[in-house]
């Protein structure tokens, strides 16, 4: 599965969890709620995962995600009042992840 499409579904997941859950729970709830819906859809994702981060080629540390899905799309869960913007990028920095969601 390709980037775009596999980003789409993530997105249409993540937006199945606000309309049924809505608001004011605590992070912990929505990954849980992603992570079924996730799984239900089809897809493969792993929650807390270990990523080793390099520095030209040098292992600086372990950064733990809240969820991988199809070792393609690091998500991180936040509970905010209010969206400001989020994105979507095509390269996950210094992991070995194709594309990261990442606050704007």
């Amino acid at each position: 599965m390709s980037v775009h499409p596999l980003s789409s579904k993530v997105i249409a997941c993540a937006f199945e969890v606000h309309s049924v859950l809505g608001s004011g729970f605590l992070e912990a709830v929505y990954l849980e709620a992603l992570y079924q819906e996730l799984s239900s859809s089809g897809l493969s994702c792993e929650k807390e995962k270990k990523i080793s981060i390099s520095y030209k080629g040098r292992l600086v540390g372990q950064y733990r995600t809240d969820l991988v899905i199809e070792d393609s799309i690091v998500i991180e869960t936040k509970c905010v009042e209010k969206i400001a913007m989020g994105q979507i990028y095509p390269d996950a920095g210094p992991s070995s992840c194709e594309a990261a969601t990442r606050p704007g």
